[in-house]
């Protein structure tokens, strides 16, 4: 750009943006951004790394951290992983939920490199929140407690589903508090839709 062209910016930008409060221009860069970052989503995933824009952190510990000035506003934060290099805990072979997770890694085109294995929910979120791994757990698992040191990264490609269902026996009528169980699971799954 010549120097002329610049001067020509300049005064362009210190025109429109020296009519606007400080909110006003805060809000102009967080759109901005937004735009940005939708464009930088995209070319992470064609690069083959995993990332989810992260919403919900401590934005003063960030700006402590990183030395930034108060008057500093986040549009998000943009984790980086190849989960191709990554080490997995899963759950042991046989279990569903370990089918599930591999599936949806070789659907991603990659083998999981499992480095450890645990027989509960509790004892995965453990040893992801100790650094020796990454986990694919079902989104349920995340309502009532995520463990320090760990954030959920919601996945959205490949779909990782599995199908949860109520057996009763053919010849007999439910019983009283057979119908009531099975209403709150219907009532339960119904409200955690709703935070999707």
């Amino acid at each position: 750009m010549s120097p002329e062209r610049q001067q020509q910016e300049v005064a362009n930008l210190s025109s429109f943006f020296g009519g606007m409060g400080v909110d006003e221009r805060g809000q102009s860069g967080l759109t901005q951004t937004n735009i940005a970052l939708g464009f930088l989503l995209v070319e992470v995933q064609g690069l083959g790394y995993a990332s989810d824009p992260m919403l919900g952190f401590d934005q003063v510990k960030v700006k402590e951290i990183l030395n930034l000035p108060a008057h500093v506003k986040f549009a998000g934060m943009v984790p980086l992983g190849d989960l191709r290099t990554d080490s997995f805990v899963l759950f042991p072979k046989g279990y569903v939920l370990r089918k599930i997770a591999v599936e949806a890694c070789h659907a991603a085109g990659f083998e999981p490199k499992i480095t450890s294995e645990g027989e509960d929910m509790d004892a995965l979120k453990g040893l992801v929140s100790a650094g020796i791994g990454v986990s694919l757990l079902p989104e349920s698992t995340f309502y009532d407690s995520i463990p320090r040191f760990t954030v959920k990264v919601p996945i959205d490609t490949p779909k990782a589903m599995r199908t949860v269902g109520i057996i009763i026996p053919k010849h007999r009528d439910i019983a009283p508090a057979e119908k009531n169980f099975y209403q709150f699971l219907i009532q339960y799954f119904n409200r955690l839709d709703q935070y999707k």
